[in-house]
């Protein structure tokens, strides 16, 4: 904050010694009275320092190969372009770590894996050892949050093995199976799985609360979590392969690895061939909007229906129009030298939110270079970063 005696008012011999030294400020006593006696410019100055106090508070800024790229709390902007998020890029919502684990218990039991998920991510927020108190009084653990009574009765598993992920997914897919089939409704079984299958049968479901969450909340919260798993899974089934055939894509660089002190790589590198043949193909039908990161020209395909954006970064020659519409698969353009080496630089935005690539992209066969230190080997099923949503 700056001090009013210091940058506006009247001050004394003694404040002008003190003060002015203390901030580094070497206007003279003249032009502070000239500023005093002119409230239009005092007022002027008075915003101006306003914004860039707003500013400086709002912005951090990273420049990266040339590349303007500023991430700030409530979005994240490219060039003139502002993408809305509600966050930085994060690594702590890990919706896919147990994948291979929701997938055998989902088949196991004959449930929708994406029931599963949805009810992870309310119950837990995929934290293994997530615990709390229940509306019974009873201790809740893991990622499904199982009790002990529950857990002992269904599954034959209580205490610190509910702390398991494989357990804990096994018994509590199973216990949601039970509840399926009985009450032949996912919201109803929903609420048994919330409040007990007894309120459910005795008509008391819609009573029952834990903290501020009801019963109605908590399978309308649980339902929106599946029909956004459902809706991100077709799309991921209906993405293309970048490198427009079957080629391995071997990833050069990694989603949100860090690039020194506070810089992120919002998007996935993939190495190409370093000669005529590297195309890039459309991996989503769209309309090409063309524009620059910085001095990359970049291509990106937008397809409101899906609500996703893929942005290819870095394009030596484009073999698309702005504004034509394309479908994927389609070649769209060739891919230049991005900074280090004829590589693909891909980002996706998802709703708006910049999200990993790597989500979509492990479908298809690929591996990590061993070029790089900071890269961990993942394969479908493991953990994605994704925004905050």
């Amino acid at each position: 904050m700056f001090s009013s005696n210091t940058y506006w008012g009247k001050m004394t011999n003694n404040e002008n010694s003190s003060e002015e030294n203390g901030n580094g400020n070497n206007a003279n006593g003249n032009d502070k009275q000239y500023i005093d006696s002119n409230p239009f410019v005092k007022a002027l100055l008075v915003c101006f320092f306003a914004f860039l106090g707003l500013v400086g508070a709002m912005r951090g800024c990273d420049v990266e190969l040339g590349r303007r790229e500023v991430f700030r709390d409530r979005g994240y902007i490219v060039e003139s372009e502002t993408i809305p998020i509600e966050g930085r890029i994060s690594t702590s919502i890990k919706d896919f770590q147990y994948d291979n684990l929701i997938a055998r218990a989902a088949t196991r039991y004959n449930v929708s894996p994406h029931d599963i998920r949805g009810i992870i991510r309310l119950e837990s927020n995929f934290n293994p050892n997530a615990t709390h108190r229940n509306h019974n009084g009873k201790t809740a653990r893991g990622l499904m949050q199982v009790t002990d009574n529950t857990g002992r009765s269904h599954c034959g598993v209580w205490g610190q093995a509910l702390y398991d992920p494989a357990k804990n997914i096994d018994c509590g897919t199973s216990y949601y199976s039970t509840q399926l089939k009985r009450f032949n409704s996912k919201e109803m079984a929903l609420a048994a799985y919330f409040t007990g299958p007894n309120n459910v049968a005795n008509g008391n479901w819609n009573n029952t609360s834990d903290g501020n969450l009801t019963t109605p909340n908590y399978i309308k919260k649980v339902m929106h979590n599946i029909e956004m798993y459902e809706h991100m899974f077709r799309e991921r089934d209906y993405f293309a392969n970048p490198l427009c055939d079957d080629t391995m894509l071997v990833i050069t660089d990694d989603f949100n690895a860090k690039r020194g002190r506070r810089s992120r790589h919002g998007a996935v590198d993939i190495d190409m061939p370093d000669d005529e043949t590297a195309y890039v193909c459309a991996s989503i039908d769209g309309y090409v909007s063309i524009g620059y990161e910085g001095q990359f020209r970049y291509v990106q395909i937008n397809n409101s229906n899906l609500g996703l954006a893929v942005r290819y970064v870095d394009s030596a020659d484009n073999m698309v129009r702005n504004g034509e519409y394309v479908s994927r698969g389609e070649r769209i353009m060739k891919q230049g030298t991005h900074g280090s080496g004829k590589h693909a630089h891909i980002e996706i935005y998802r709703q708006g939110k910049r999200v990993d690539p790597m989500f979509y992209l492990s479908k298809f066969p690929h591996k990590y270079s061993t070029e790089f230190d900071n890269i961990v080997t993942r394969g479908i099923g493991d953990s994605y970063s994704f925004l905050s949503n």
